[in-house]
């Protein structure tokens, strides 16, 4: 193509030293075409070819149409998805807006950021030039799909054990959707949650149901229903960067029971926006991972029994570094005006097994780390990794408080099966010995 473009070109280059680039579509910083010979118009054509691949316009061209030096632009024809319900997910994830575009690579980038959001697809992506139709190529998604289901039980033991069952499913209709649902019993109360999340044009729309019920010595049981809807969008999401902004818009709506008499009967609407940075740091005989979030949180808060209202504001910020020895997880949690409302308040239970070894009281700031010592131990498809956790916490709700505390247990995964055995006592006495199970498949 370049030898045909300074074959067209020839004629100026006896006669002129500037040529006029017409880009109707601002592809290109540069619009002129500066030399003085042959070798220099090759360099000059190399360089802006090489400018719009920097840009990301991966099939567009420099080129002569009528006797005139244009930019012209490669658009995109059809994005073709090869797969199961491969026309309603092309509509739900928004790519039929792609056709007619001029084609960029962060085009392929949003392609790949929709599928990503769930670990079983494994795309490959092809832009292949359309057929007769010149300038114009088709993106070609070939994409395989395995059904993953994930199940886990949790058990836990202080005065009483404490269980809980959960269960997922990825894409149980192939349209990058996923059903969760988990249930517990915590000494005297049960949970039963059921949640389904769908993407929809570059958001994702999650309805849950949750349902408590817990047995109070003087009134009886209390039971509360909760719906949720939420939505959650990309703003912003930079792969070089490794910079990703999200916005997430809740609305809850929850009424609690005691013996059938309705105590509570309250709605929230939540909006949040999440700032994350991912790195890989590369060191001559180690890897460190790092993860970095700051969320900023702004609530509405309505009781209808009371006719109170109230706006609660909640900042997180979450540092997390993981080596093959040496993990860290440290959050900073800051709320107000959240009425003591336990949804907009810091807590940390030693009953989970996930959680850091401490047990912490509802607070409305507080500054928490977790390290994890293990020692990852492979052979073929097995991997023992025992662990010692020391943590720490200072935090502030009807009065300053300050705890310790530490784990130690070990992890053990076998393919896709994995268990977990974790000991865990805090400086106020509290214990927990917990076990989890779950398959990965």
């Amino acid at each position: 193509m370049k030898k045909i473009l300074l074959f067209l070109l020839f004629p100026y280059i006896l006669s002129a030293k500037n040529i006029l680039i017409s880009d109707k579509y601002n592809i290109l910083d540069e619009k002129y075409l500066s030399f003085e010979n042959e070798e220099d118009l090759k360099r000059e054509l190399n360089k802006l070819t090489l400018e719009m691949l920097n840009k990301g316009y991966v099939s567009s061209q420099i080129t002569q149409v009528n006797g005139e030096i244009c930019v012209k632009p490669g658009y995109i024809n059809k994005v073709i998805l090869k797969e199961a319900n491969a026309d309603i997910k092309k509509k739900l994830l928004g790519l039929e807006s792609l056709e007619g575009k001029i084609l960029n690579i962060s085009d392929i980038d949003k392609i790949v950021s929709e599928y990503e959001r769930l670990e079983n697809n494994d795309i490959k992506i092809e832009i292949r030039k359309t057929p007769n139709k010149d300038f114009y190529s088709d993106i070609i998604v070939n994409n395989t799909v395995k059904r993953k289901l994930k199940f886990g039980v949790v058990a836990s033991y202080t005065d009483k054990f404490k269980y809980n069952v959960n269960l997922s499913i990825l894409q149980p209709f192939y349209l990058n959707d996923k059903f969760s649902t988990n249930f517990s019993i915590l000494n005297k109360s049960k949970y039963v949650g059921l949640s389904y999340s769908l993407p929809i044009y570059s958001s994702v729309i999650d309805l849950s149901y949750f349902y408590t019920t817990q047995k109070i010595k003087e009134h009886g049981n209390s039971t509360s229903h909760e719906v949720s809807l939420s939505v959650s969008k990309d703003l912003y999401k930079d792969k070089l960067k490794n910079l990703s902004l999200e916005t997430s818009t809740k609305l809850n709506i929850s009424k609690e029971y005691v013996s059938d008499i309705k105590m509570k009967d309250k709605i929230y609407f939540d909006n949040d926006v999440n700032l994350e940075y991912n790195n890989v740091h590369v060191f001559k005989n180690s890897i460190l991972n790092t993860n970095l979030q700051t969320k900023v949180g702004l609530g509405y808060m309505y009781n209808k029994e009371l006719k109170t209202q109230h706006f609660p504001v909640t900042f997180d910020v979450n540092a997390n570094f993981k080596t093959k020895y040496l993990d860290n997880i440290t959050q900073v949690f800051a709320s107000l005006n959240n009425n003591n409302d336990s949804r907009y308040m810091f807590s940390k239970d030693i009953n989970s097994i996930n959680d850091i070894p401490l047990n912490i009281t509802d607070s409305s700031y507080a500054l928490s780390t977790c390290f994890t010592l293990k020692y990852p131990v492979t052979e073929k498809d097995i991997l023992l990794q025992p662990f010692v956790q020391l943590a720490g916490c200072v935090a502030k709700g009807e009065k300053k408080y300050i705890n310790l505390g530490m784990g130690i247990g070990i992890d053990v995964r076998i393919k896709d099966v994995f268990a977990k055995l974790k000991y865990s006592i805090d400086k106020e006495k509290n214990k927990s010995l917990g076990i989890q199970i779950g398959i990965n498949k």
